[in-house]
């Protein structure tokens, strides 16, 4: 009974050693790859330096490369927040907001993870007298921090922007949908 047993065990482990790697096989010996390109748009609410602030971005990451498209915004009362970007302020003091294009680098990007901060070129629009909106060109920061699914995430977004007459920074507390990894 021994001797079939080891015959067996000997010819499964002769066939074993011989045997080729099956052609296109996924690696397993790294638990996650990256794609080459992933994207998301996320939104959030918080704080900025005159009271409350909202972020709207739309990210595309390919590689190691961060383009980002953002709205963000500050203004000291919640209810009358500039968030569309022209002509929606009644705030008598008015609120400041920015349409930004920043490029930025991962600092960590994993498969339930990532981390990042960029820098750009942004259209900076001050409300501080509701009937004179006045725009500018600022210099606008970003640094995301945030936890993801592979289609649903949570971050903190923080943002700045250093401009001649208004400058402003906050950070939100948001969602973000897309392909994450």
């Amino acid at each position: 009974m021994l001797k079939p047993l080891a015959l067996l065990c000997g010819l499964f482990l002769a066939a074993s050693a011989s045997a080729q790697p099956v052609p296109n096989a996924p690696d397993l010996s790294e638990p996650w790859t990256r794609p080459a390109t992933t994207g998301w748009v996320g939104s959030g609410l918080g704080a900025a330096t005159s009271g409350f602030g909202l972020t709207t971005n739309a990210t595309l990451m390919h590689d190691s490369h961060i383009g980002t498209v953002r709205i963000a915004s500050a203004n000291r009362d919640f209810l009358d927040i500039d968030f569309c970007f022209s002509y929606c302020a009644e705030d008598p003091d008015g609120g400041v907001s920015d349409l930004a294009l920043l490029y930025g680098r991962p600092l960590l990007a994993t498969k339930s993870a990532f981390a990042s901060l960029g820098t750009g070129l942004a259209v900076v629009e001050d409300l501080t007298n509701r009937n004179d909106a006045r725009y500018l060109v600022g210099l606008p920061f970003e640094a995301q921090l945030g936890v993801r699914t592979r289609f649903v995430g949570l971050h903190v977004y923080g943002f700045a922007n250093l401009n001649a007459a208004r400058s402003f920074a906050g950070f939100g507390l948001g969602t973000t949908i897309g392909l994450h990894n």
